[in-house]
């Protein structure tokens, strides 16, 4: 998984999202087959799957949709085939930001 760790800052009322990939490695190749919140009521999310020369690699796009300030924490978890790790964690924390005052205009 790269990066481990979904960061999202930014200020409220921007679009805000982040992407992240998850390649399974040739020793313990898996499936992801599902993408699922702990929370989900900050964020959404949606995962599609591109087929490389080394296998499938799961890309998988947060989107922030809080819209006041303030900070959050969720976990996705990647649902996979695997028996060795059934479930991937990956933390997602956002920073977000009050909009900054637009610049005062002088006479």
């Amino acid at each position: 998984v790269k990066p481990e760790h979904v960061i999202i800052r930014g200020y409220a009322g921007e679009p805000l999202h982040r992407q992240f990939t998850v390649v399974p490695s040739r020793g313990n190749p898996f499936k992801v087959t599902d993408v699922r919140a702990k929370n989900g009521d900050n964020i959404k999310f949606s995962w599609r799957t591109q087929e490389t020369p080394q296998g499938p690699t799961y890309i998988i796009d947060v989107e922030n949709t809080r819209t006041q300030k303030g900070r959050y924490y969720d976990i996705l978890f990647l649902i996979t085939d695997s028996r060795l790790r059934p479930q991937i964690p990956v933390q997602v924390r956002g920073s977000i930001a009050a909009p900054p005052d637009p610049p005062k205009k002088t006479p």
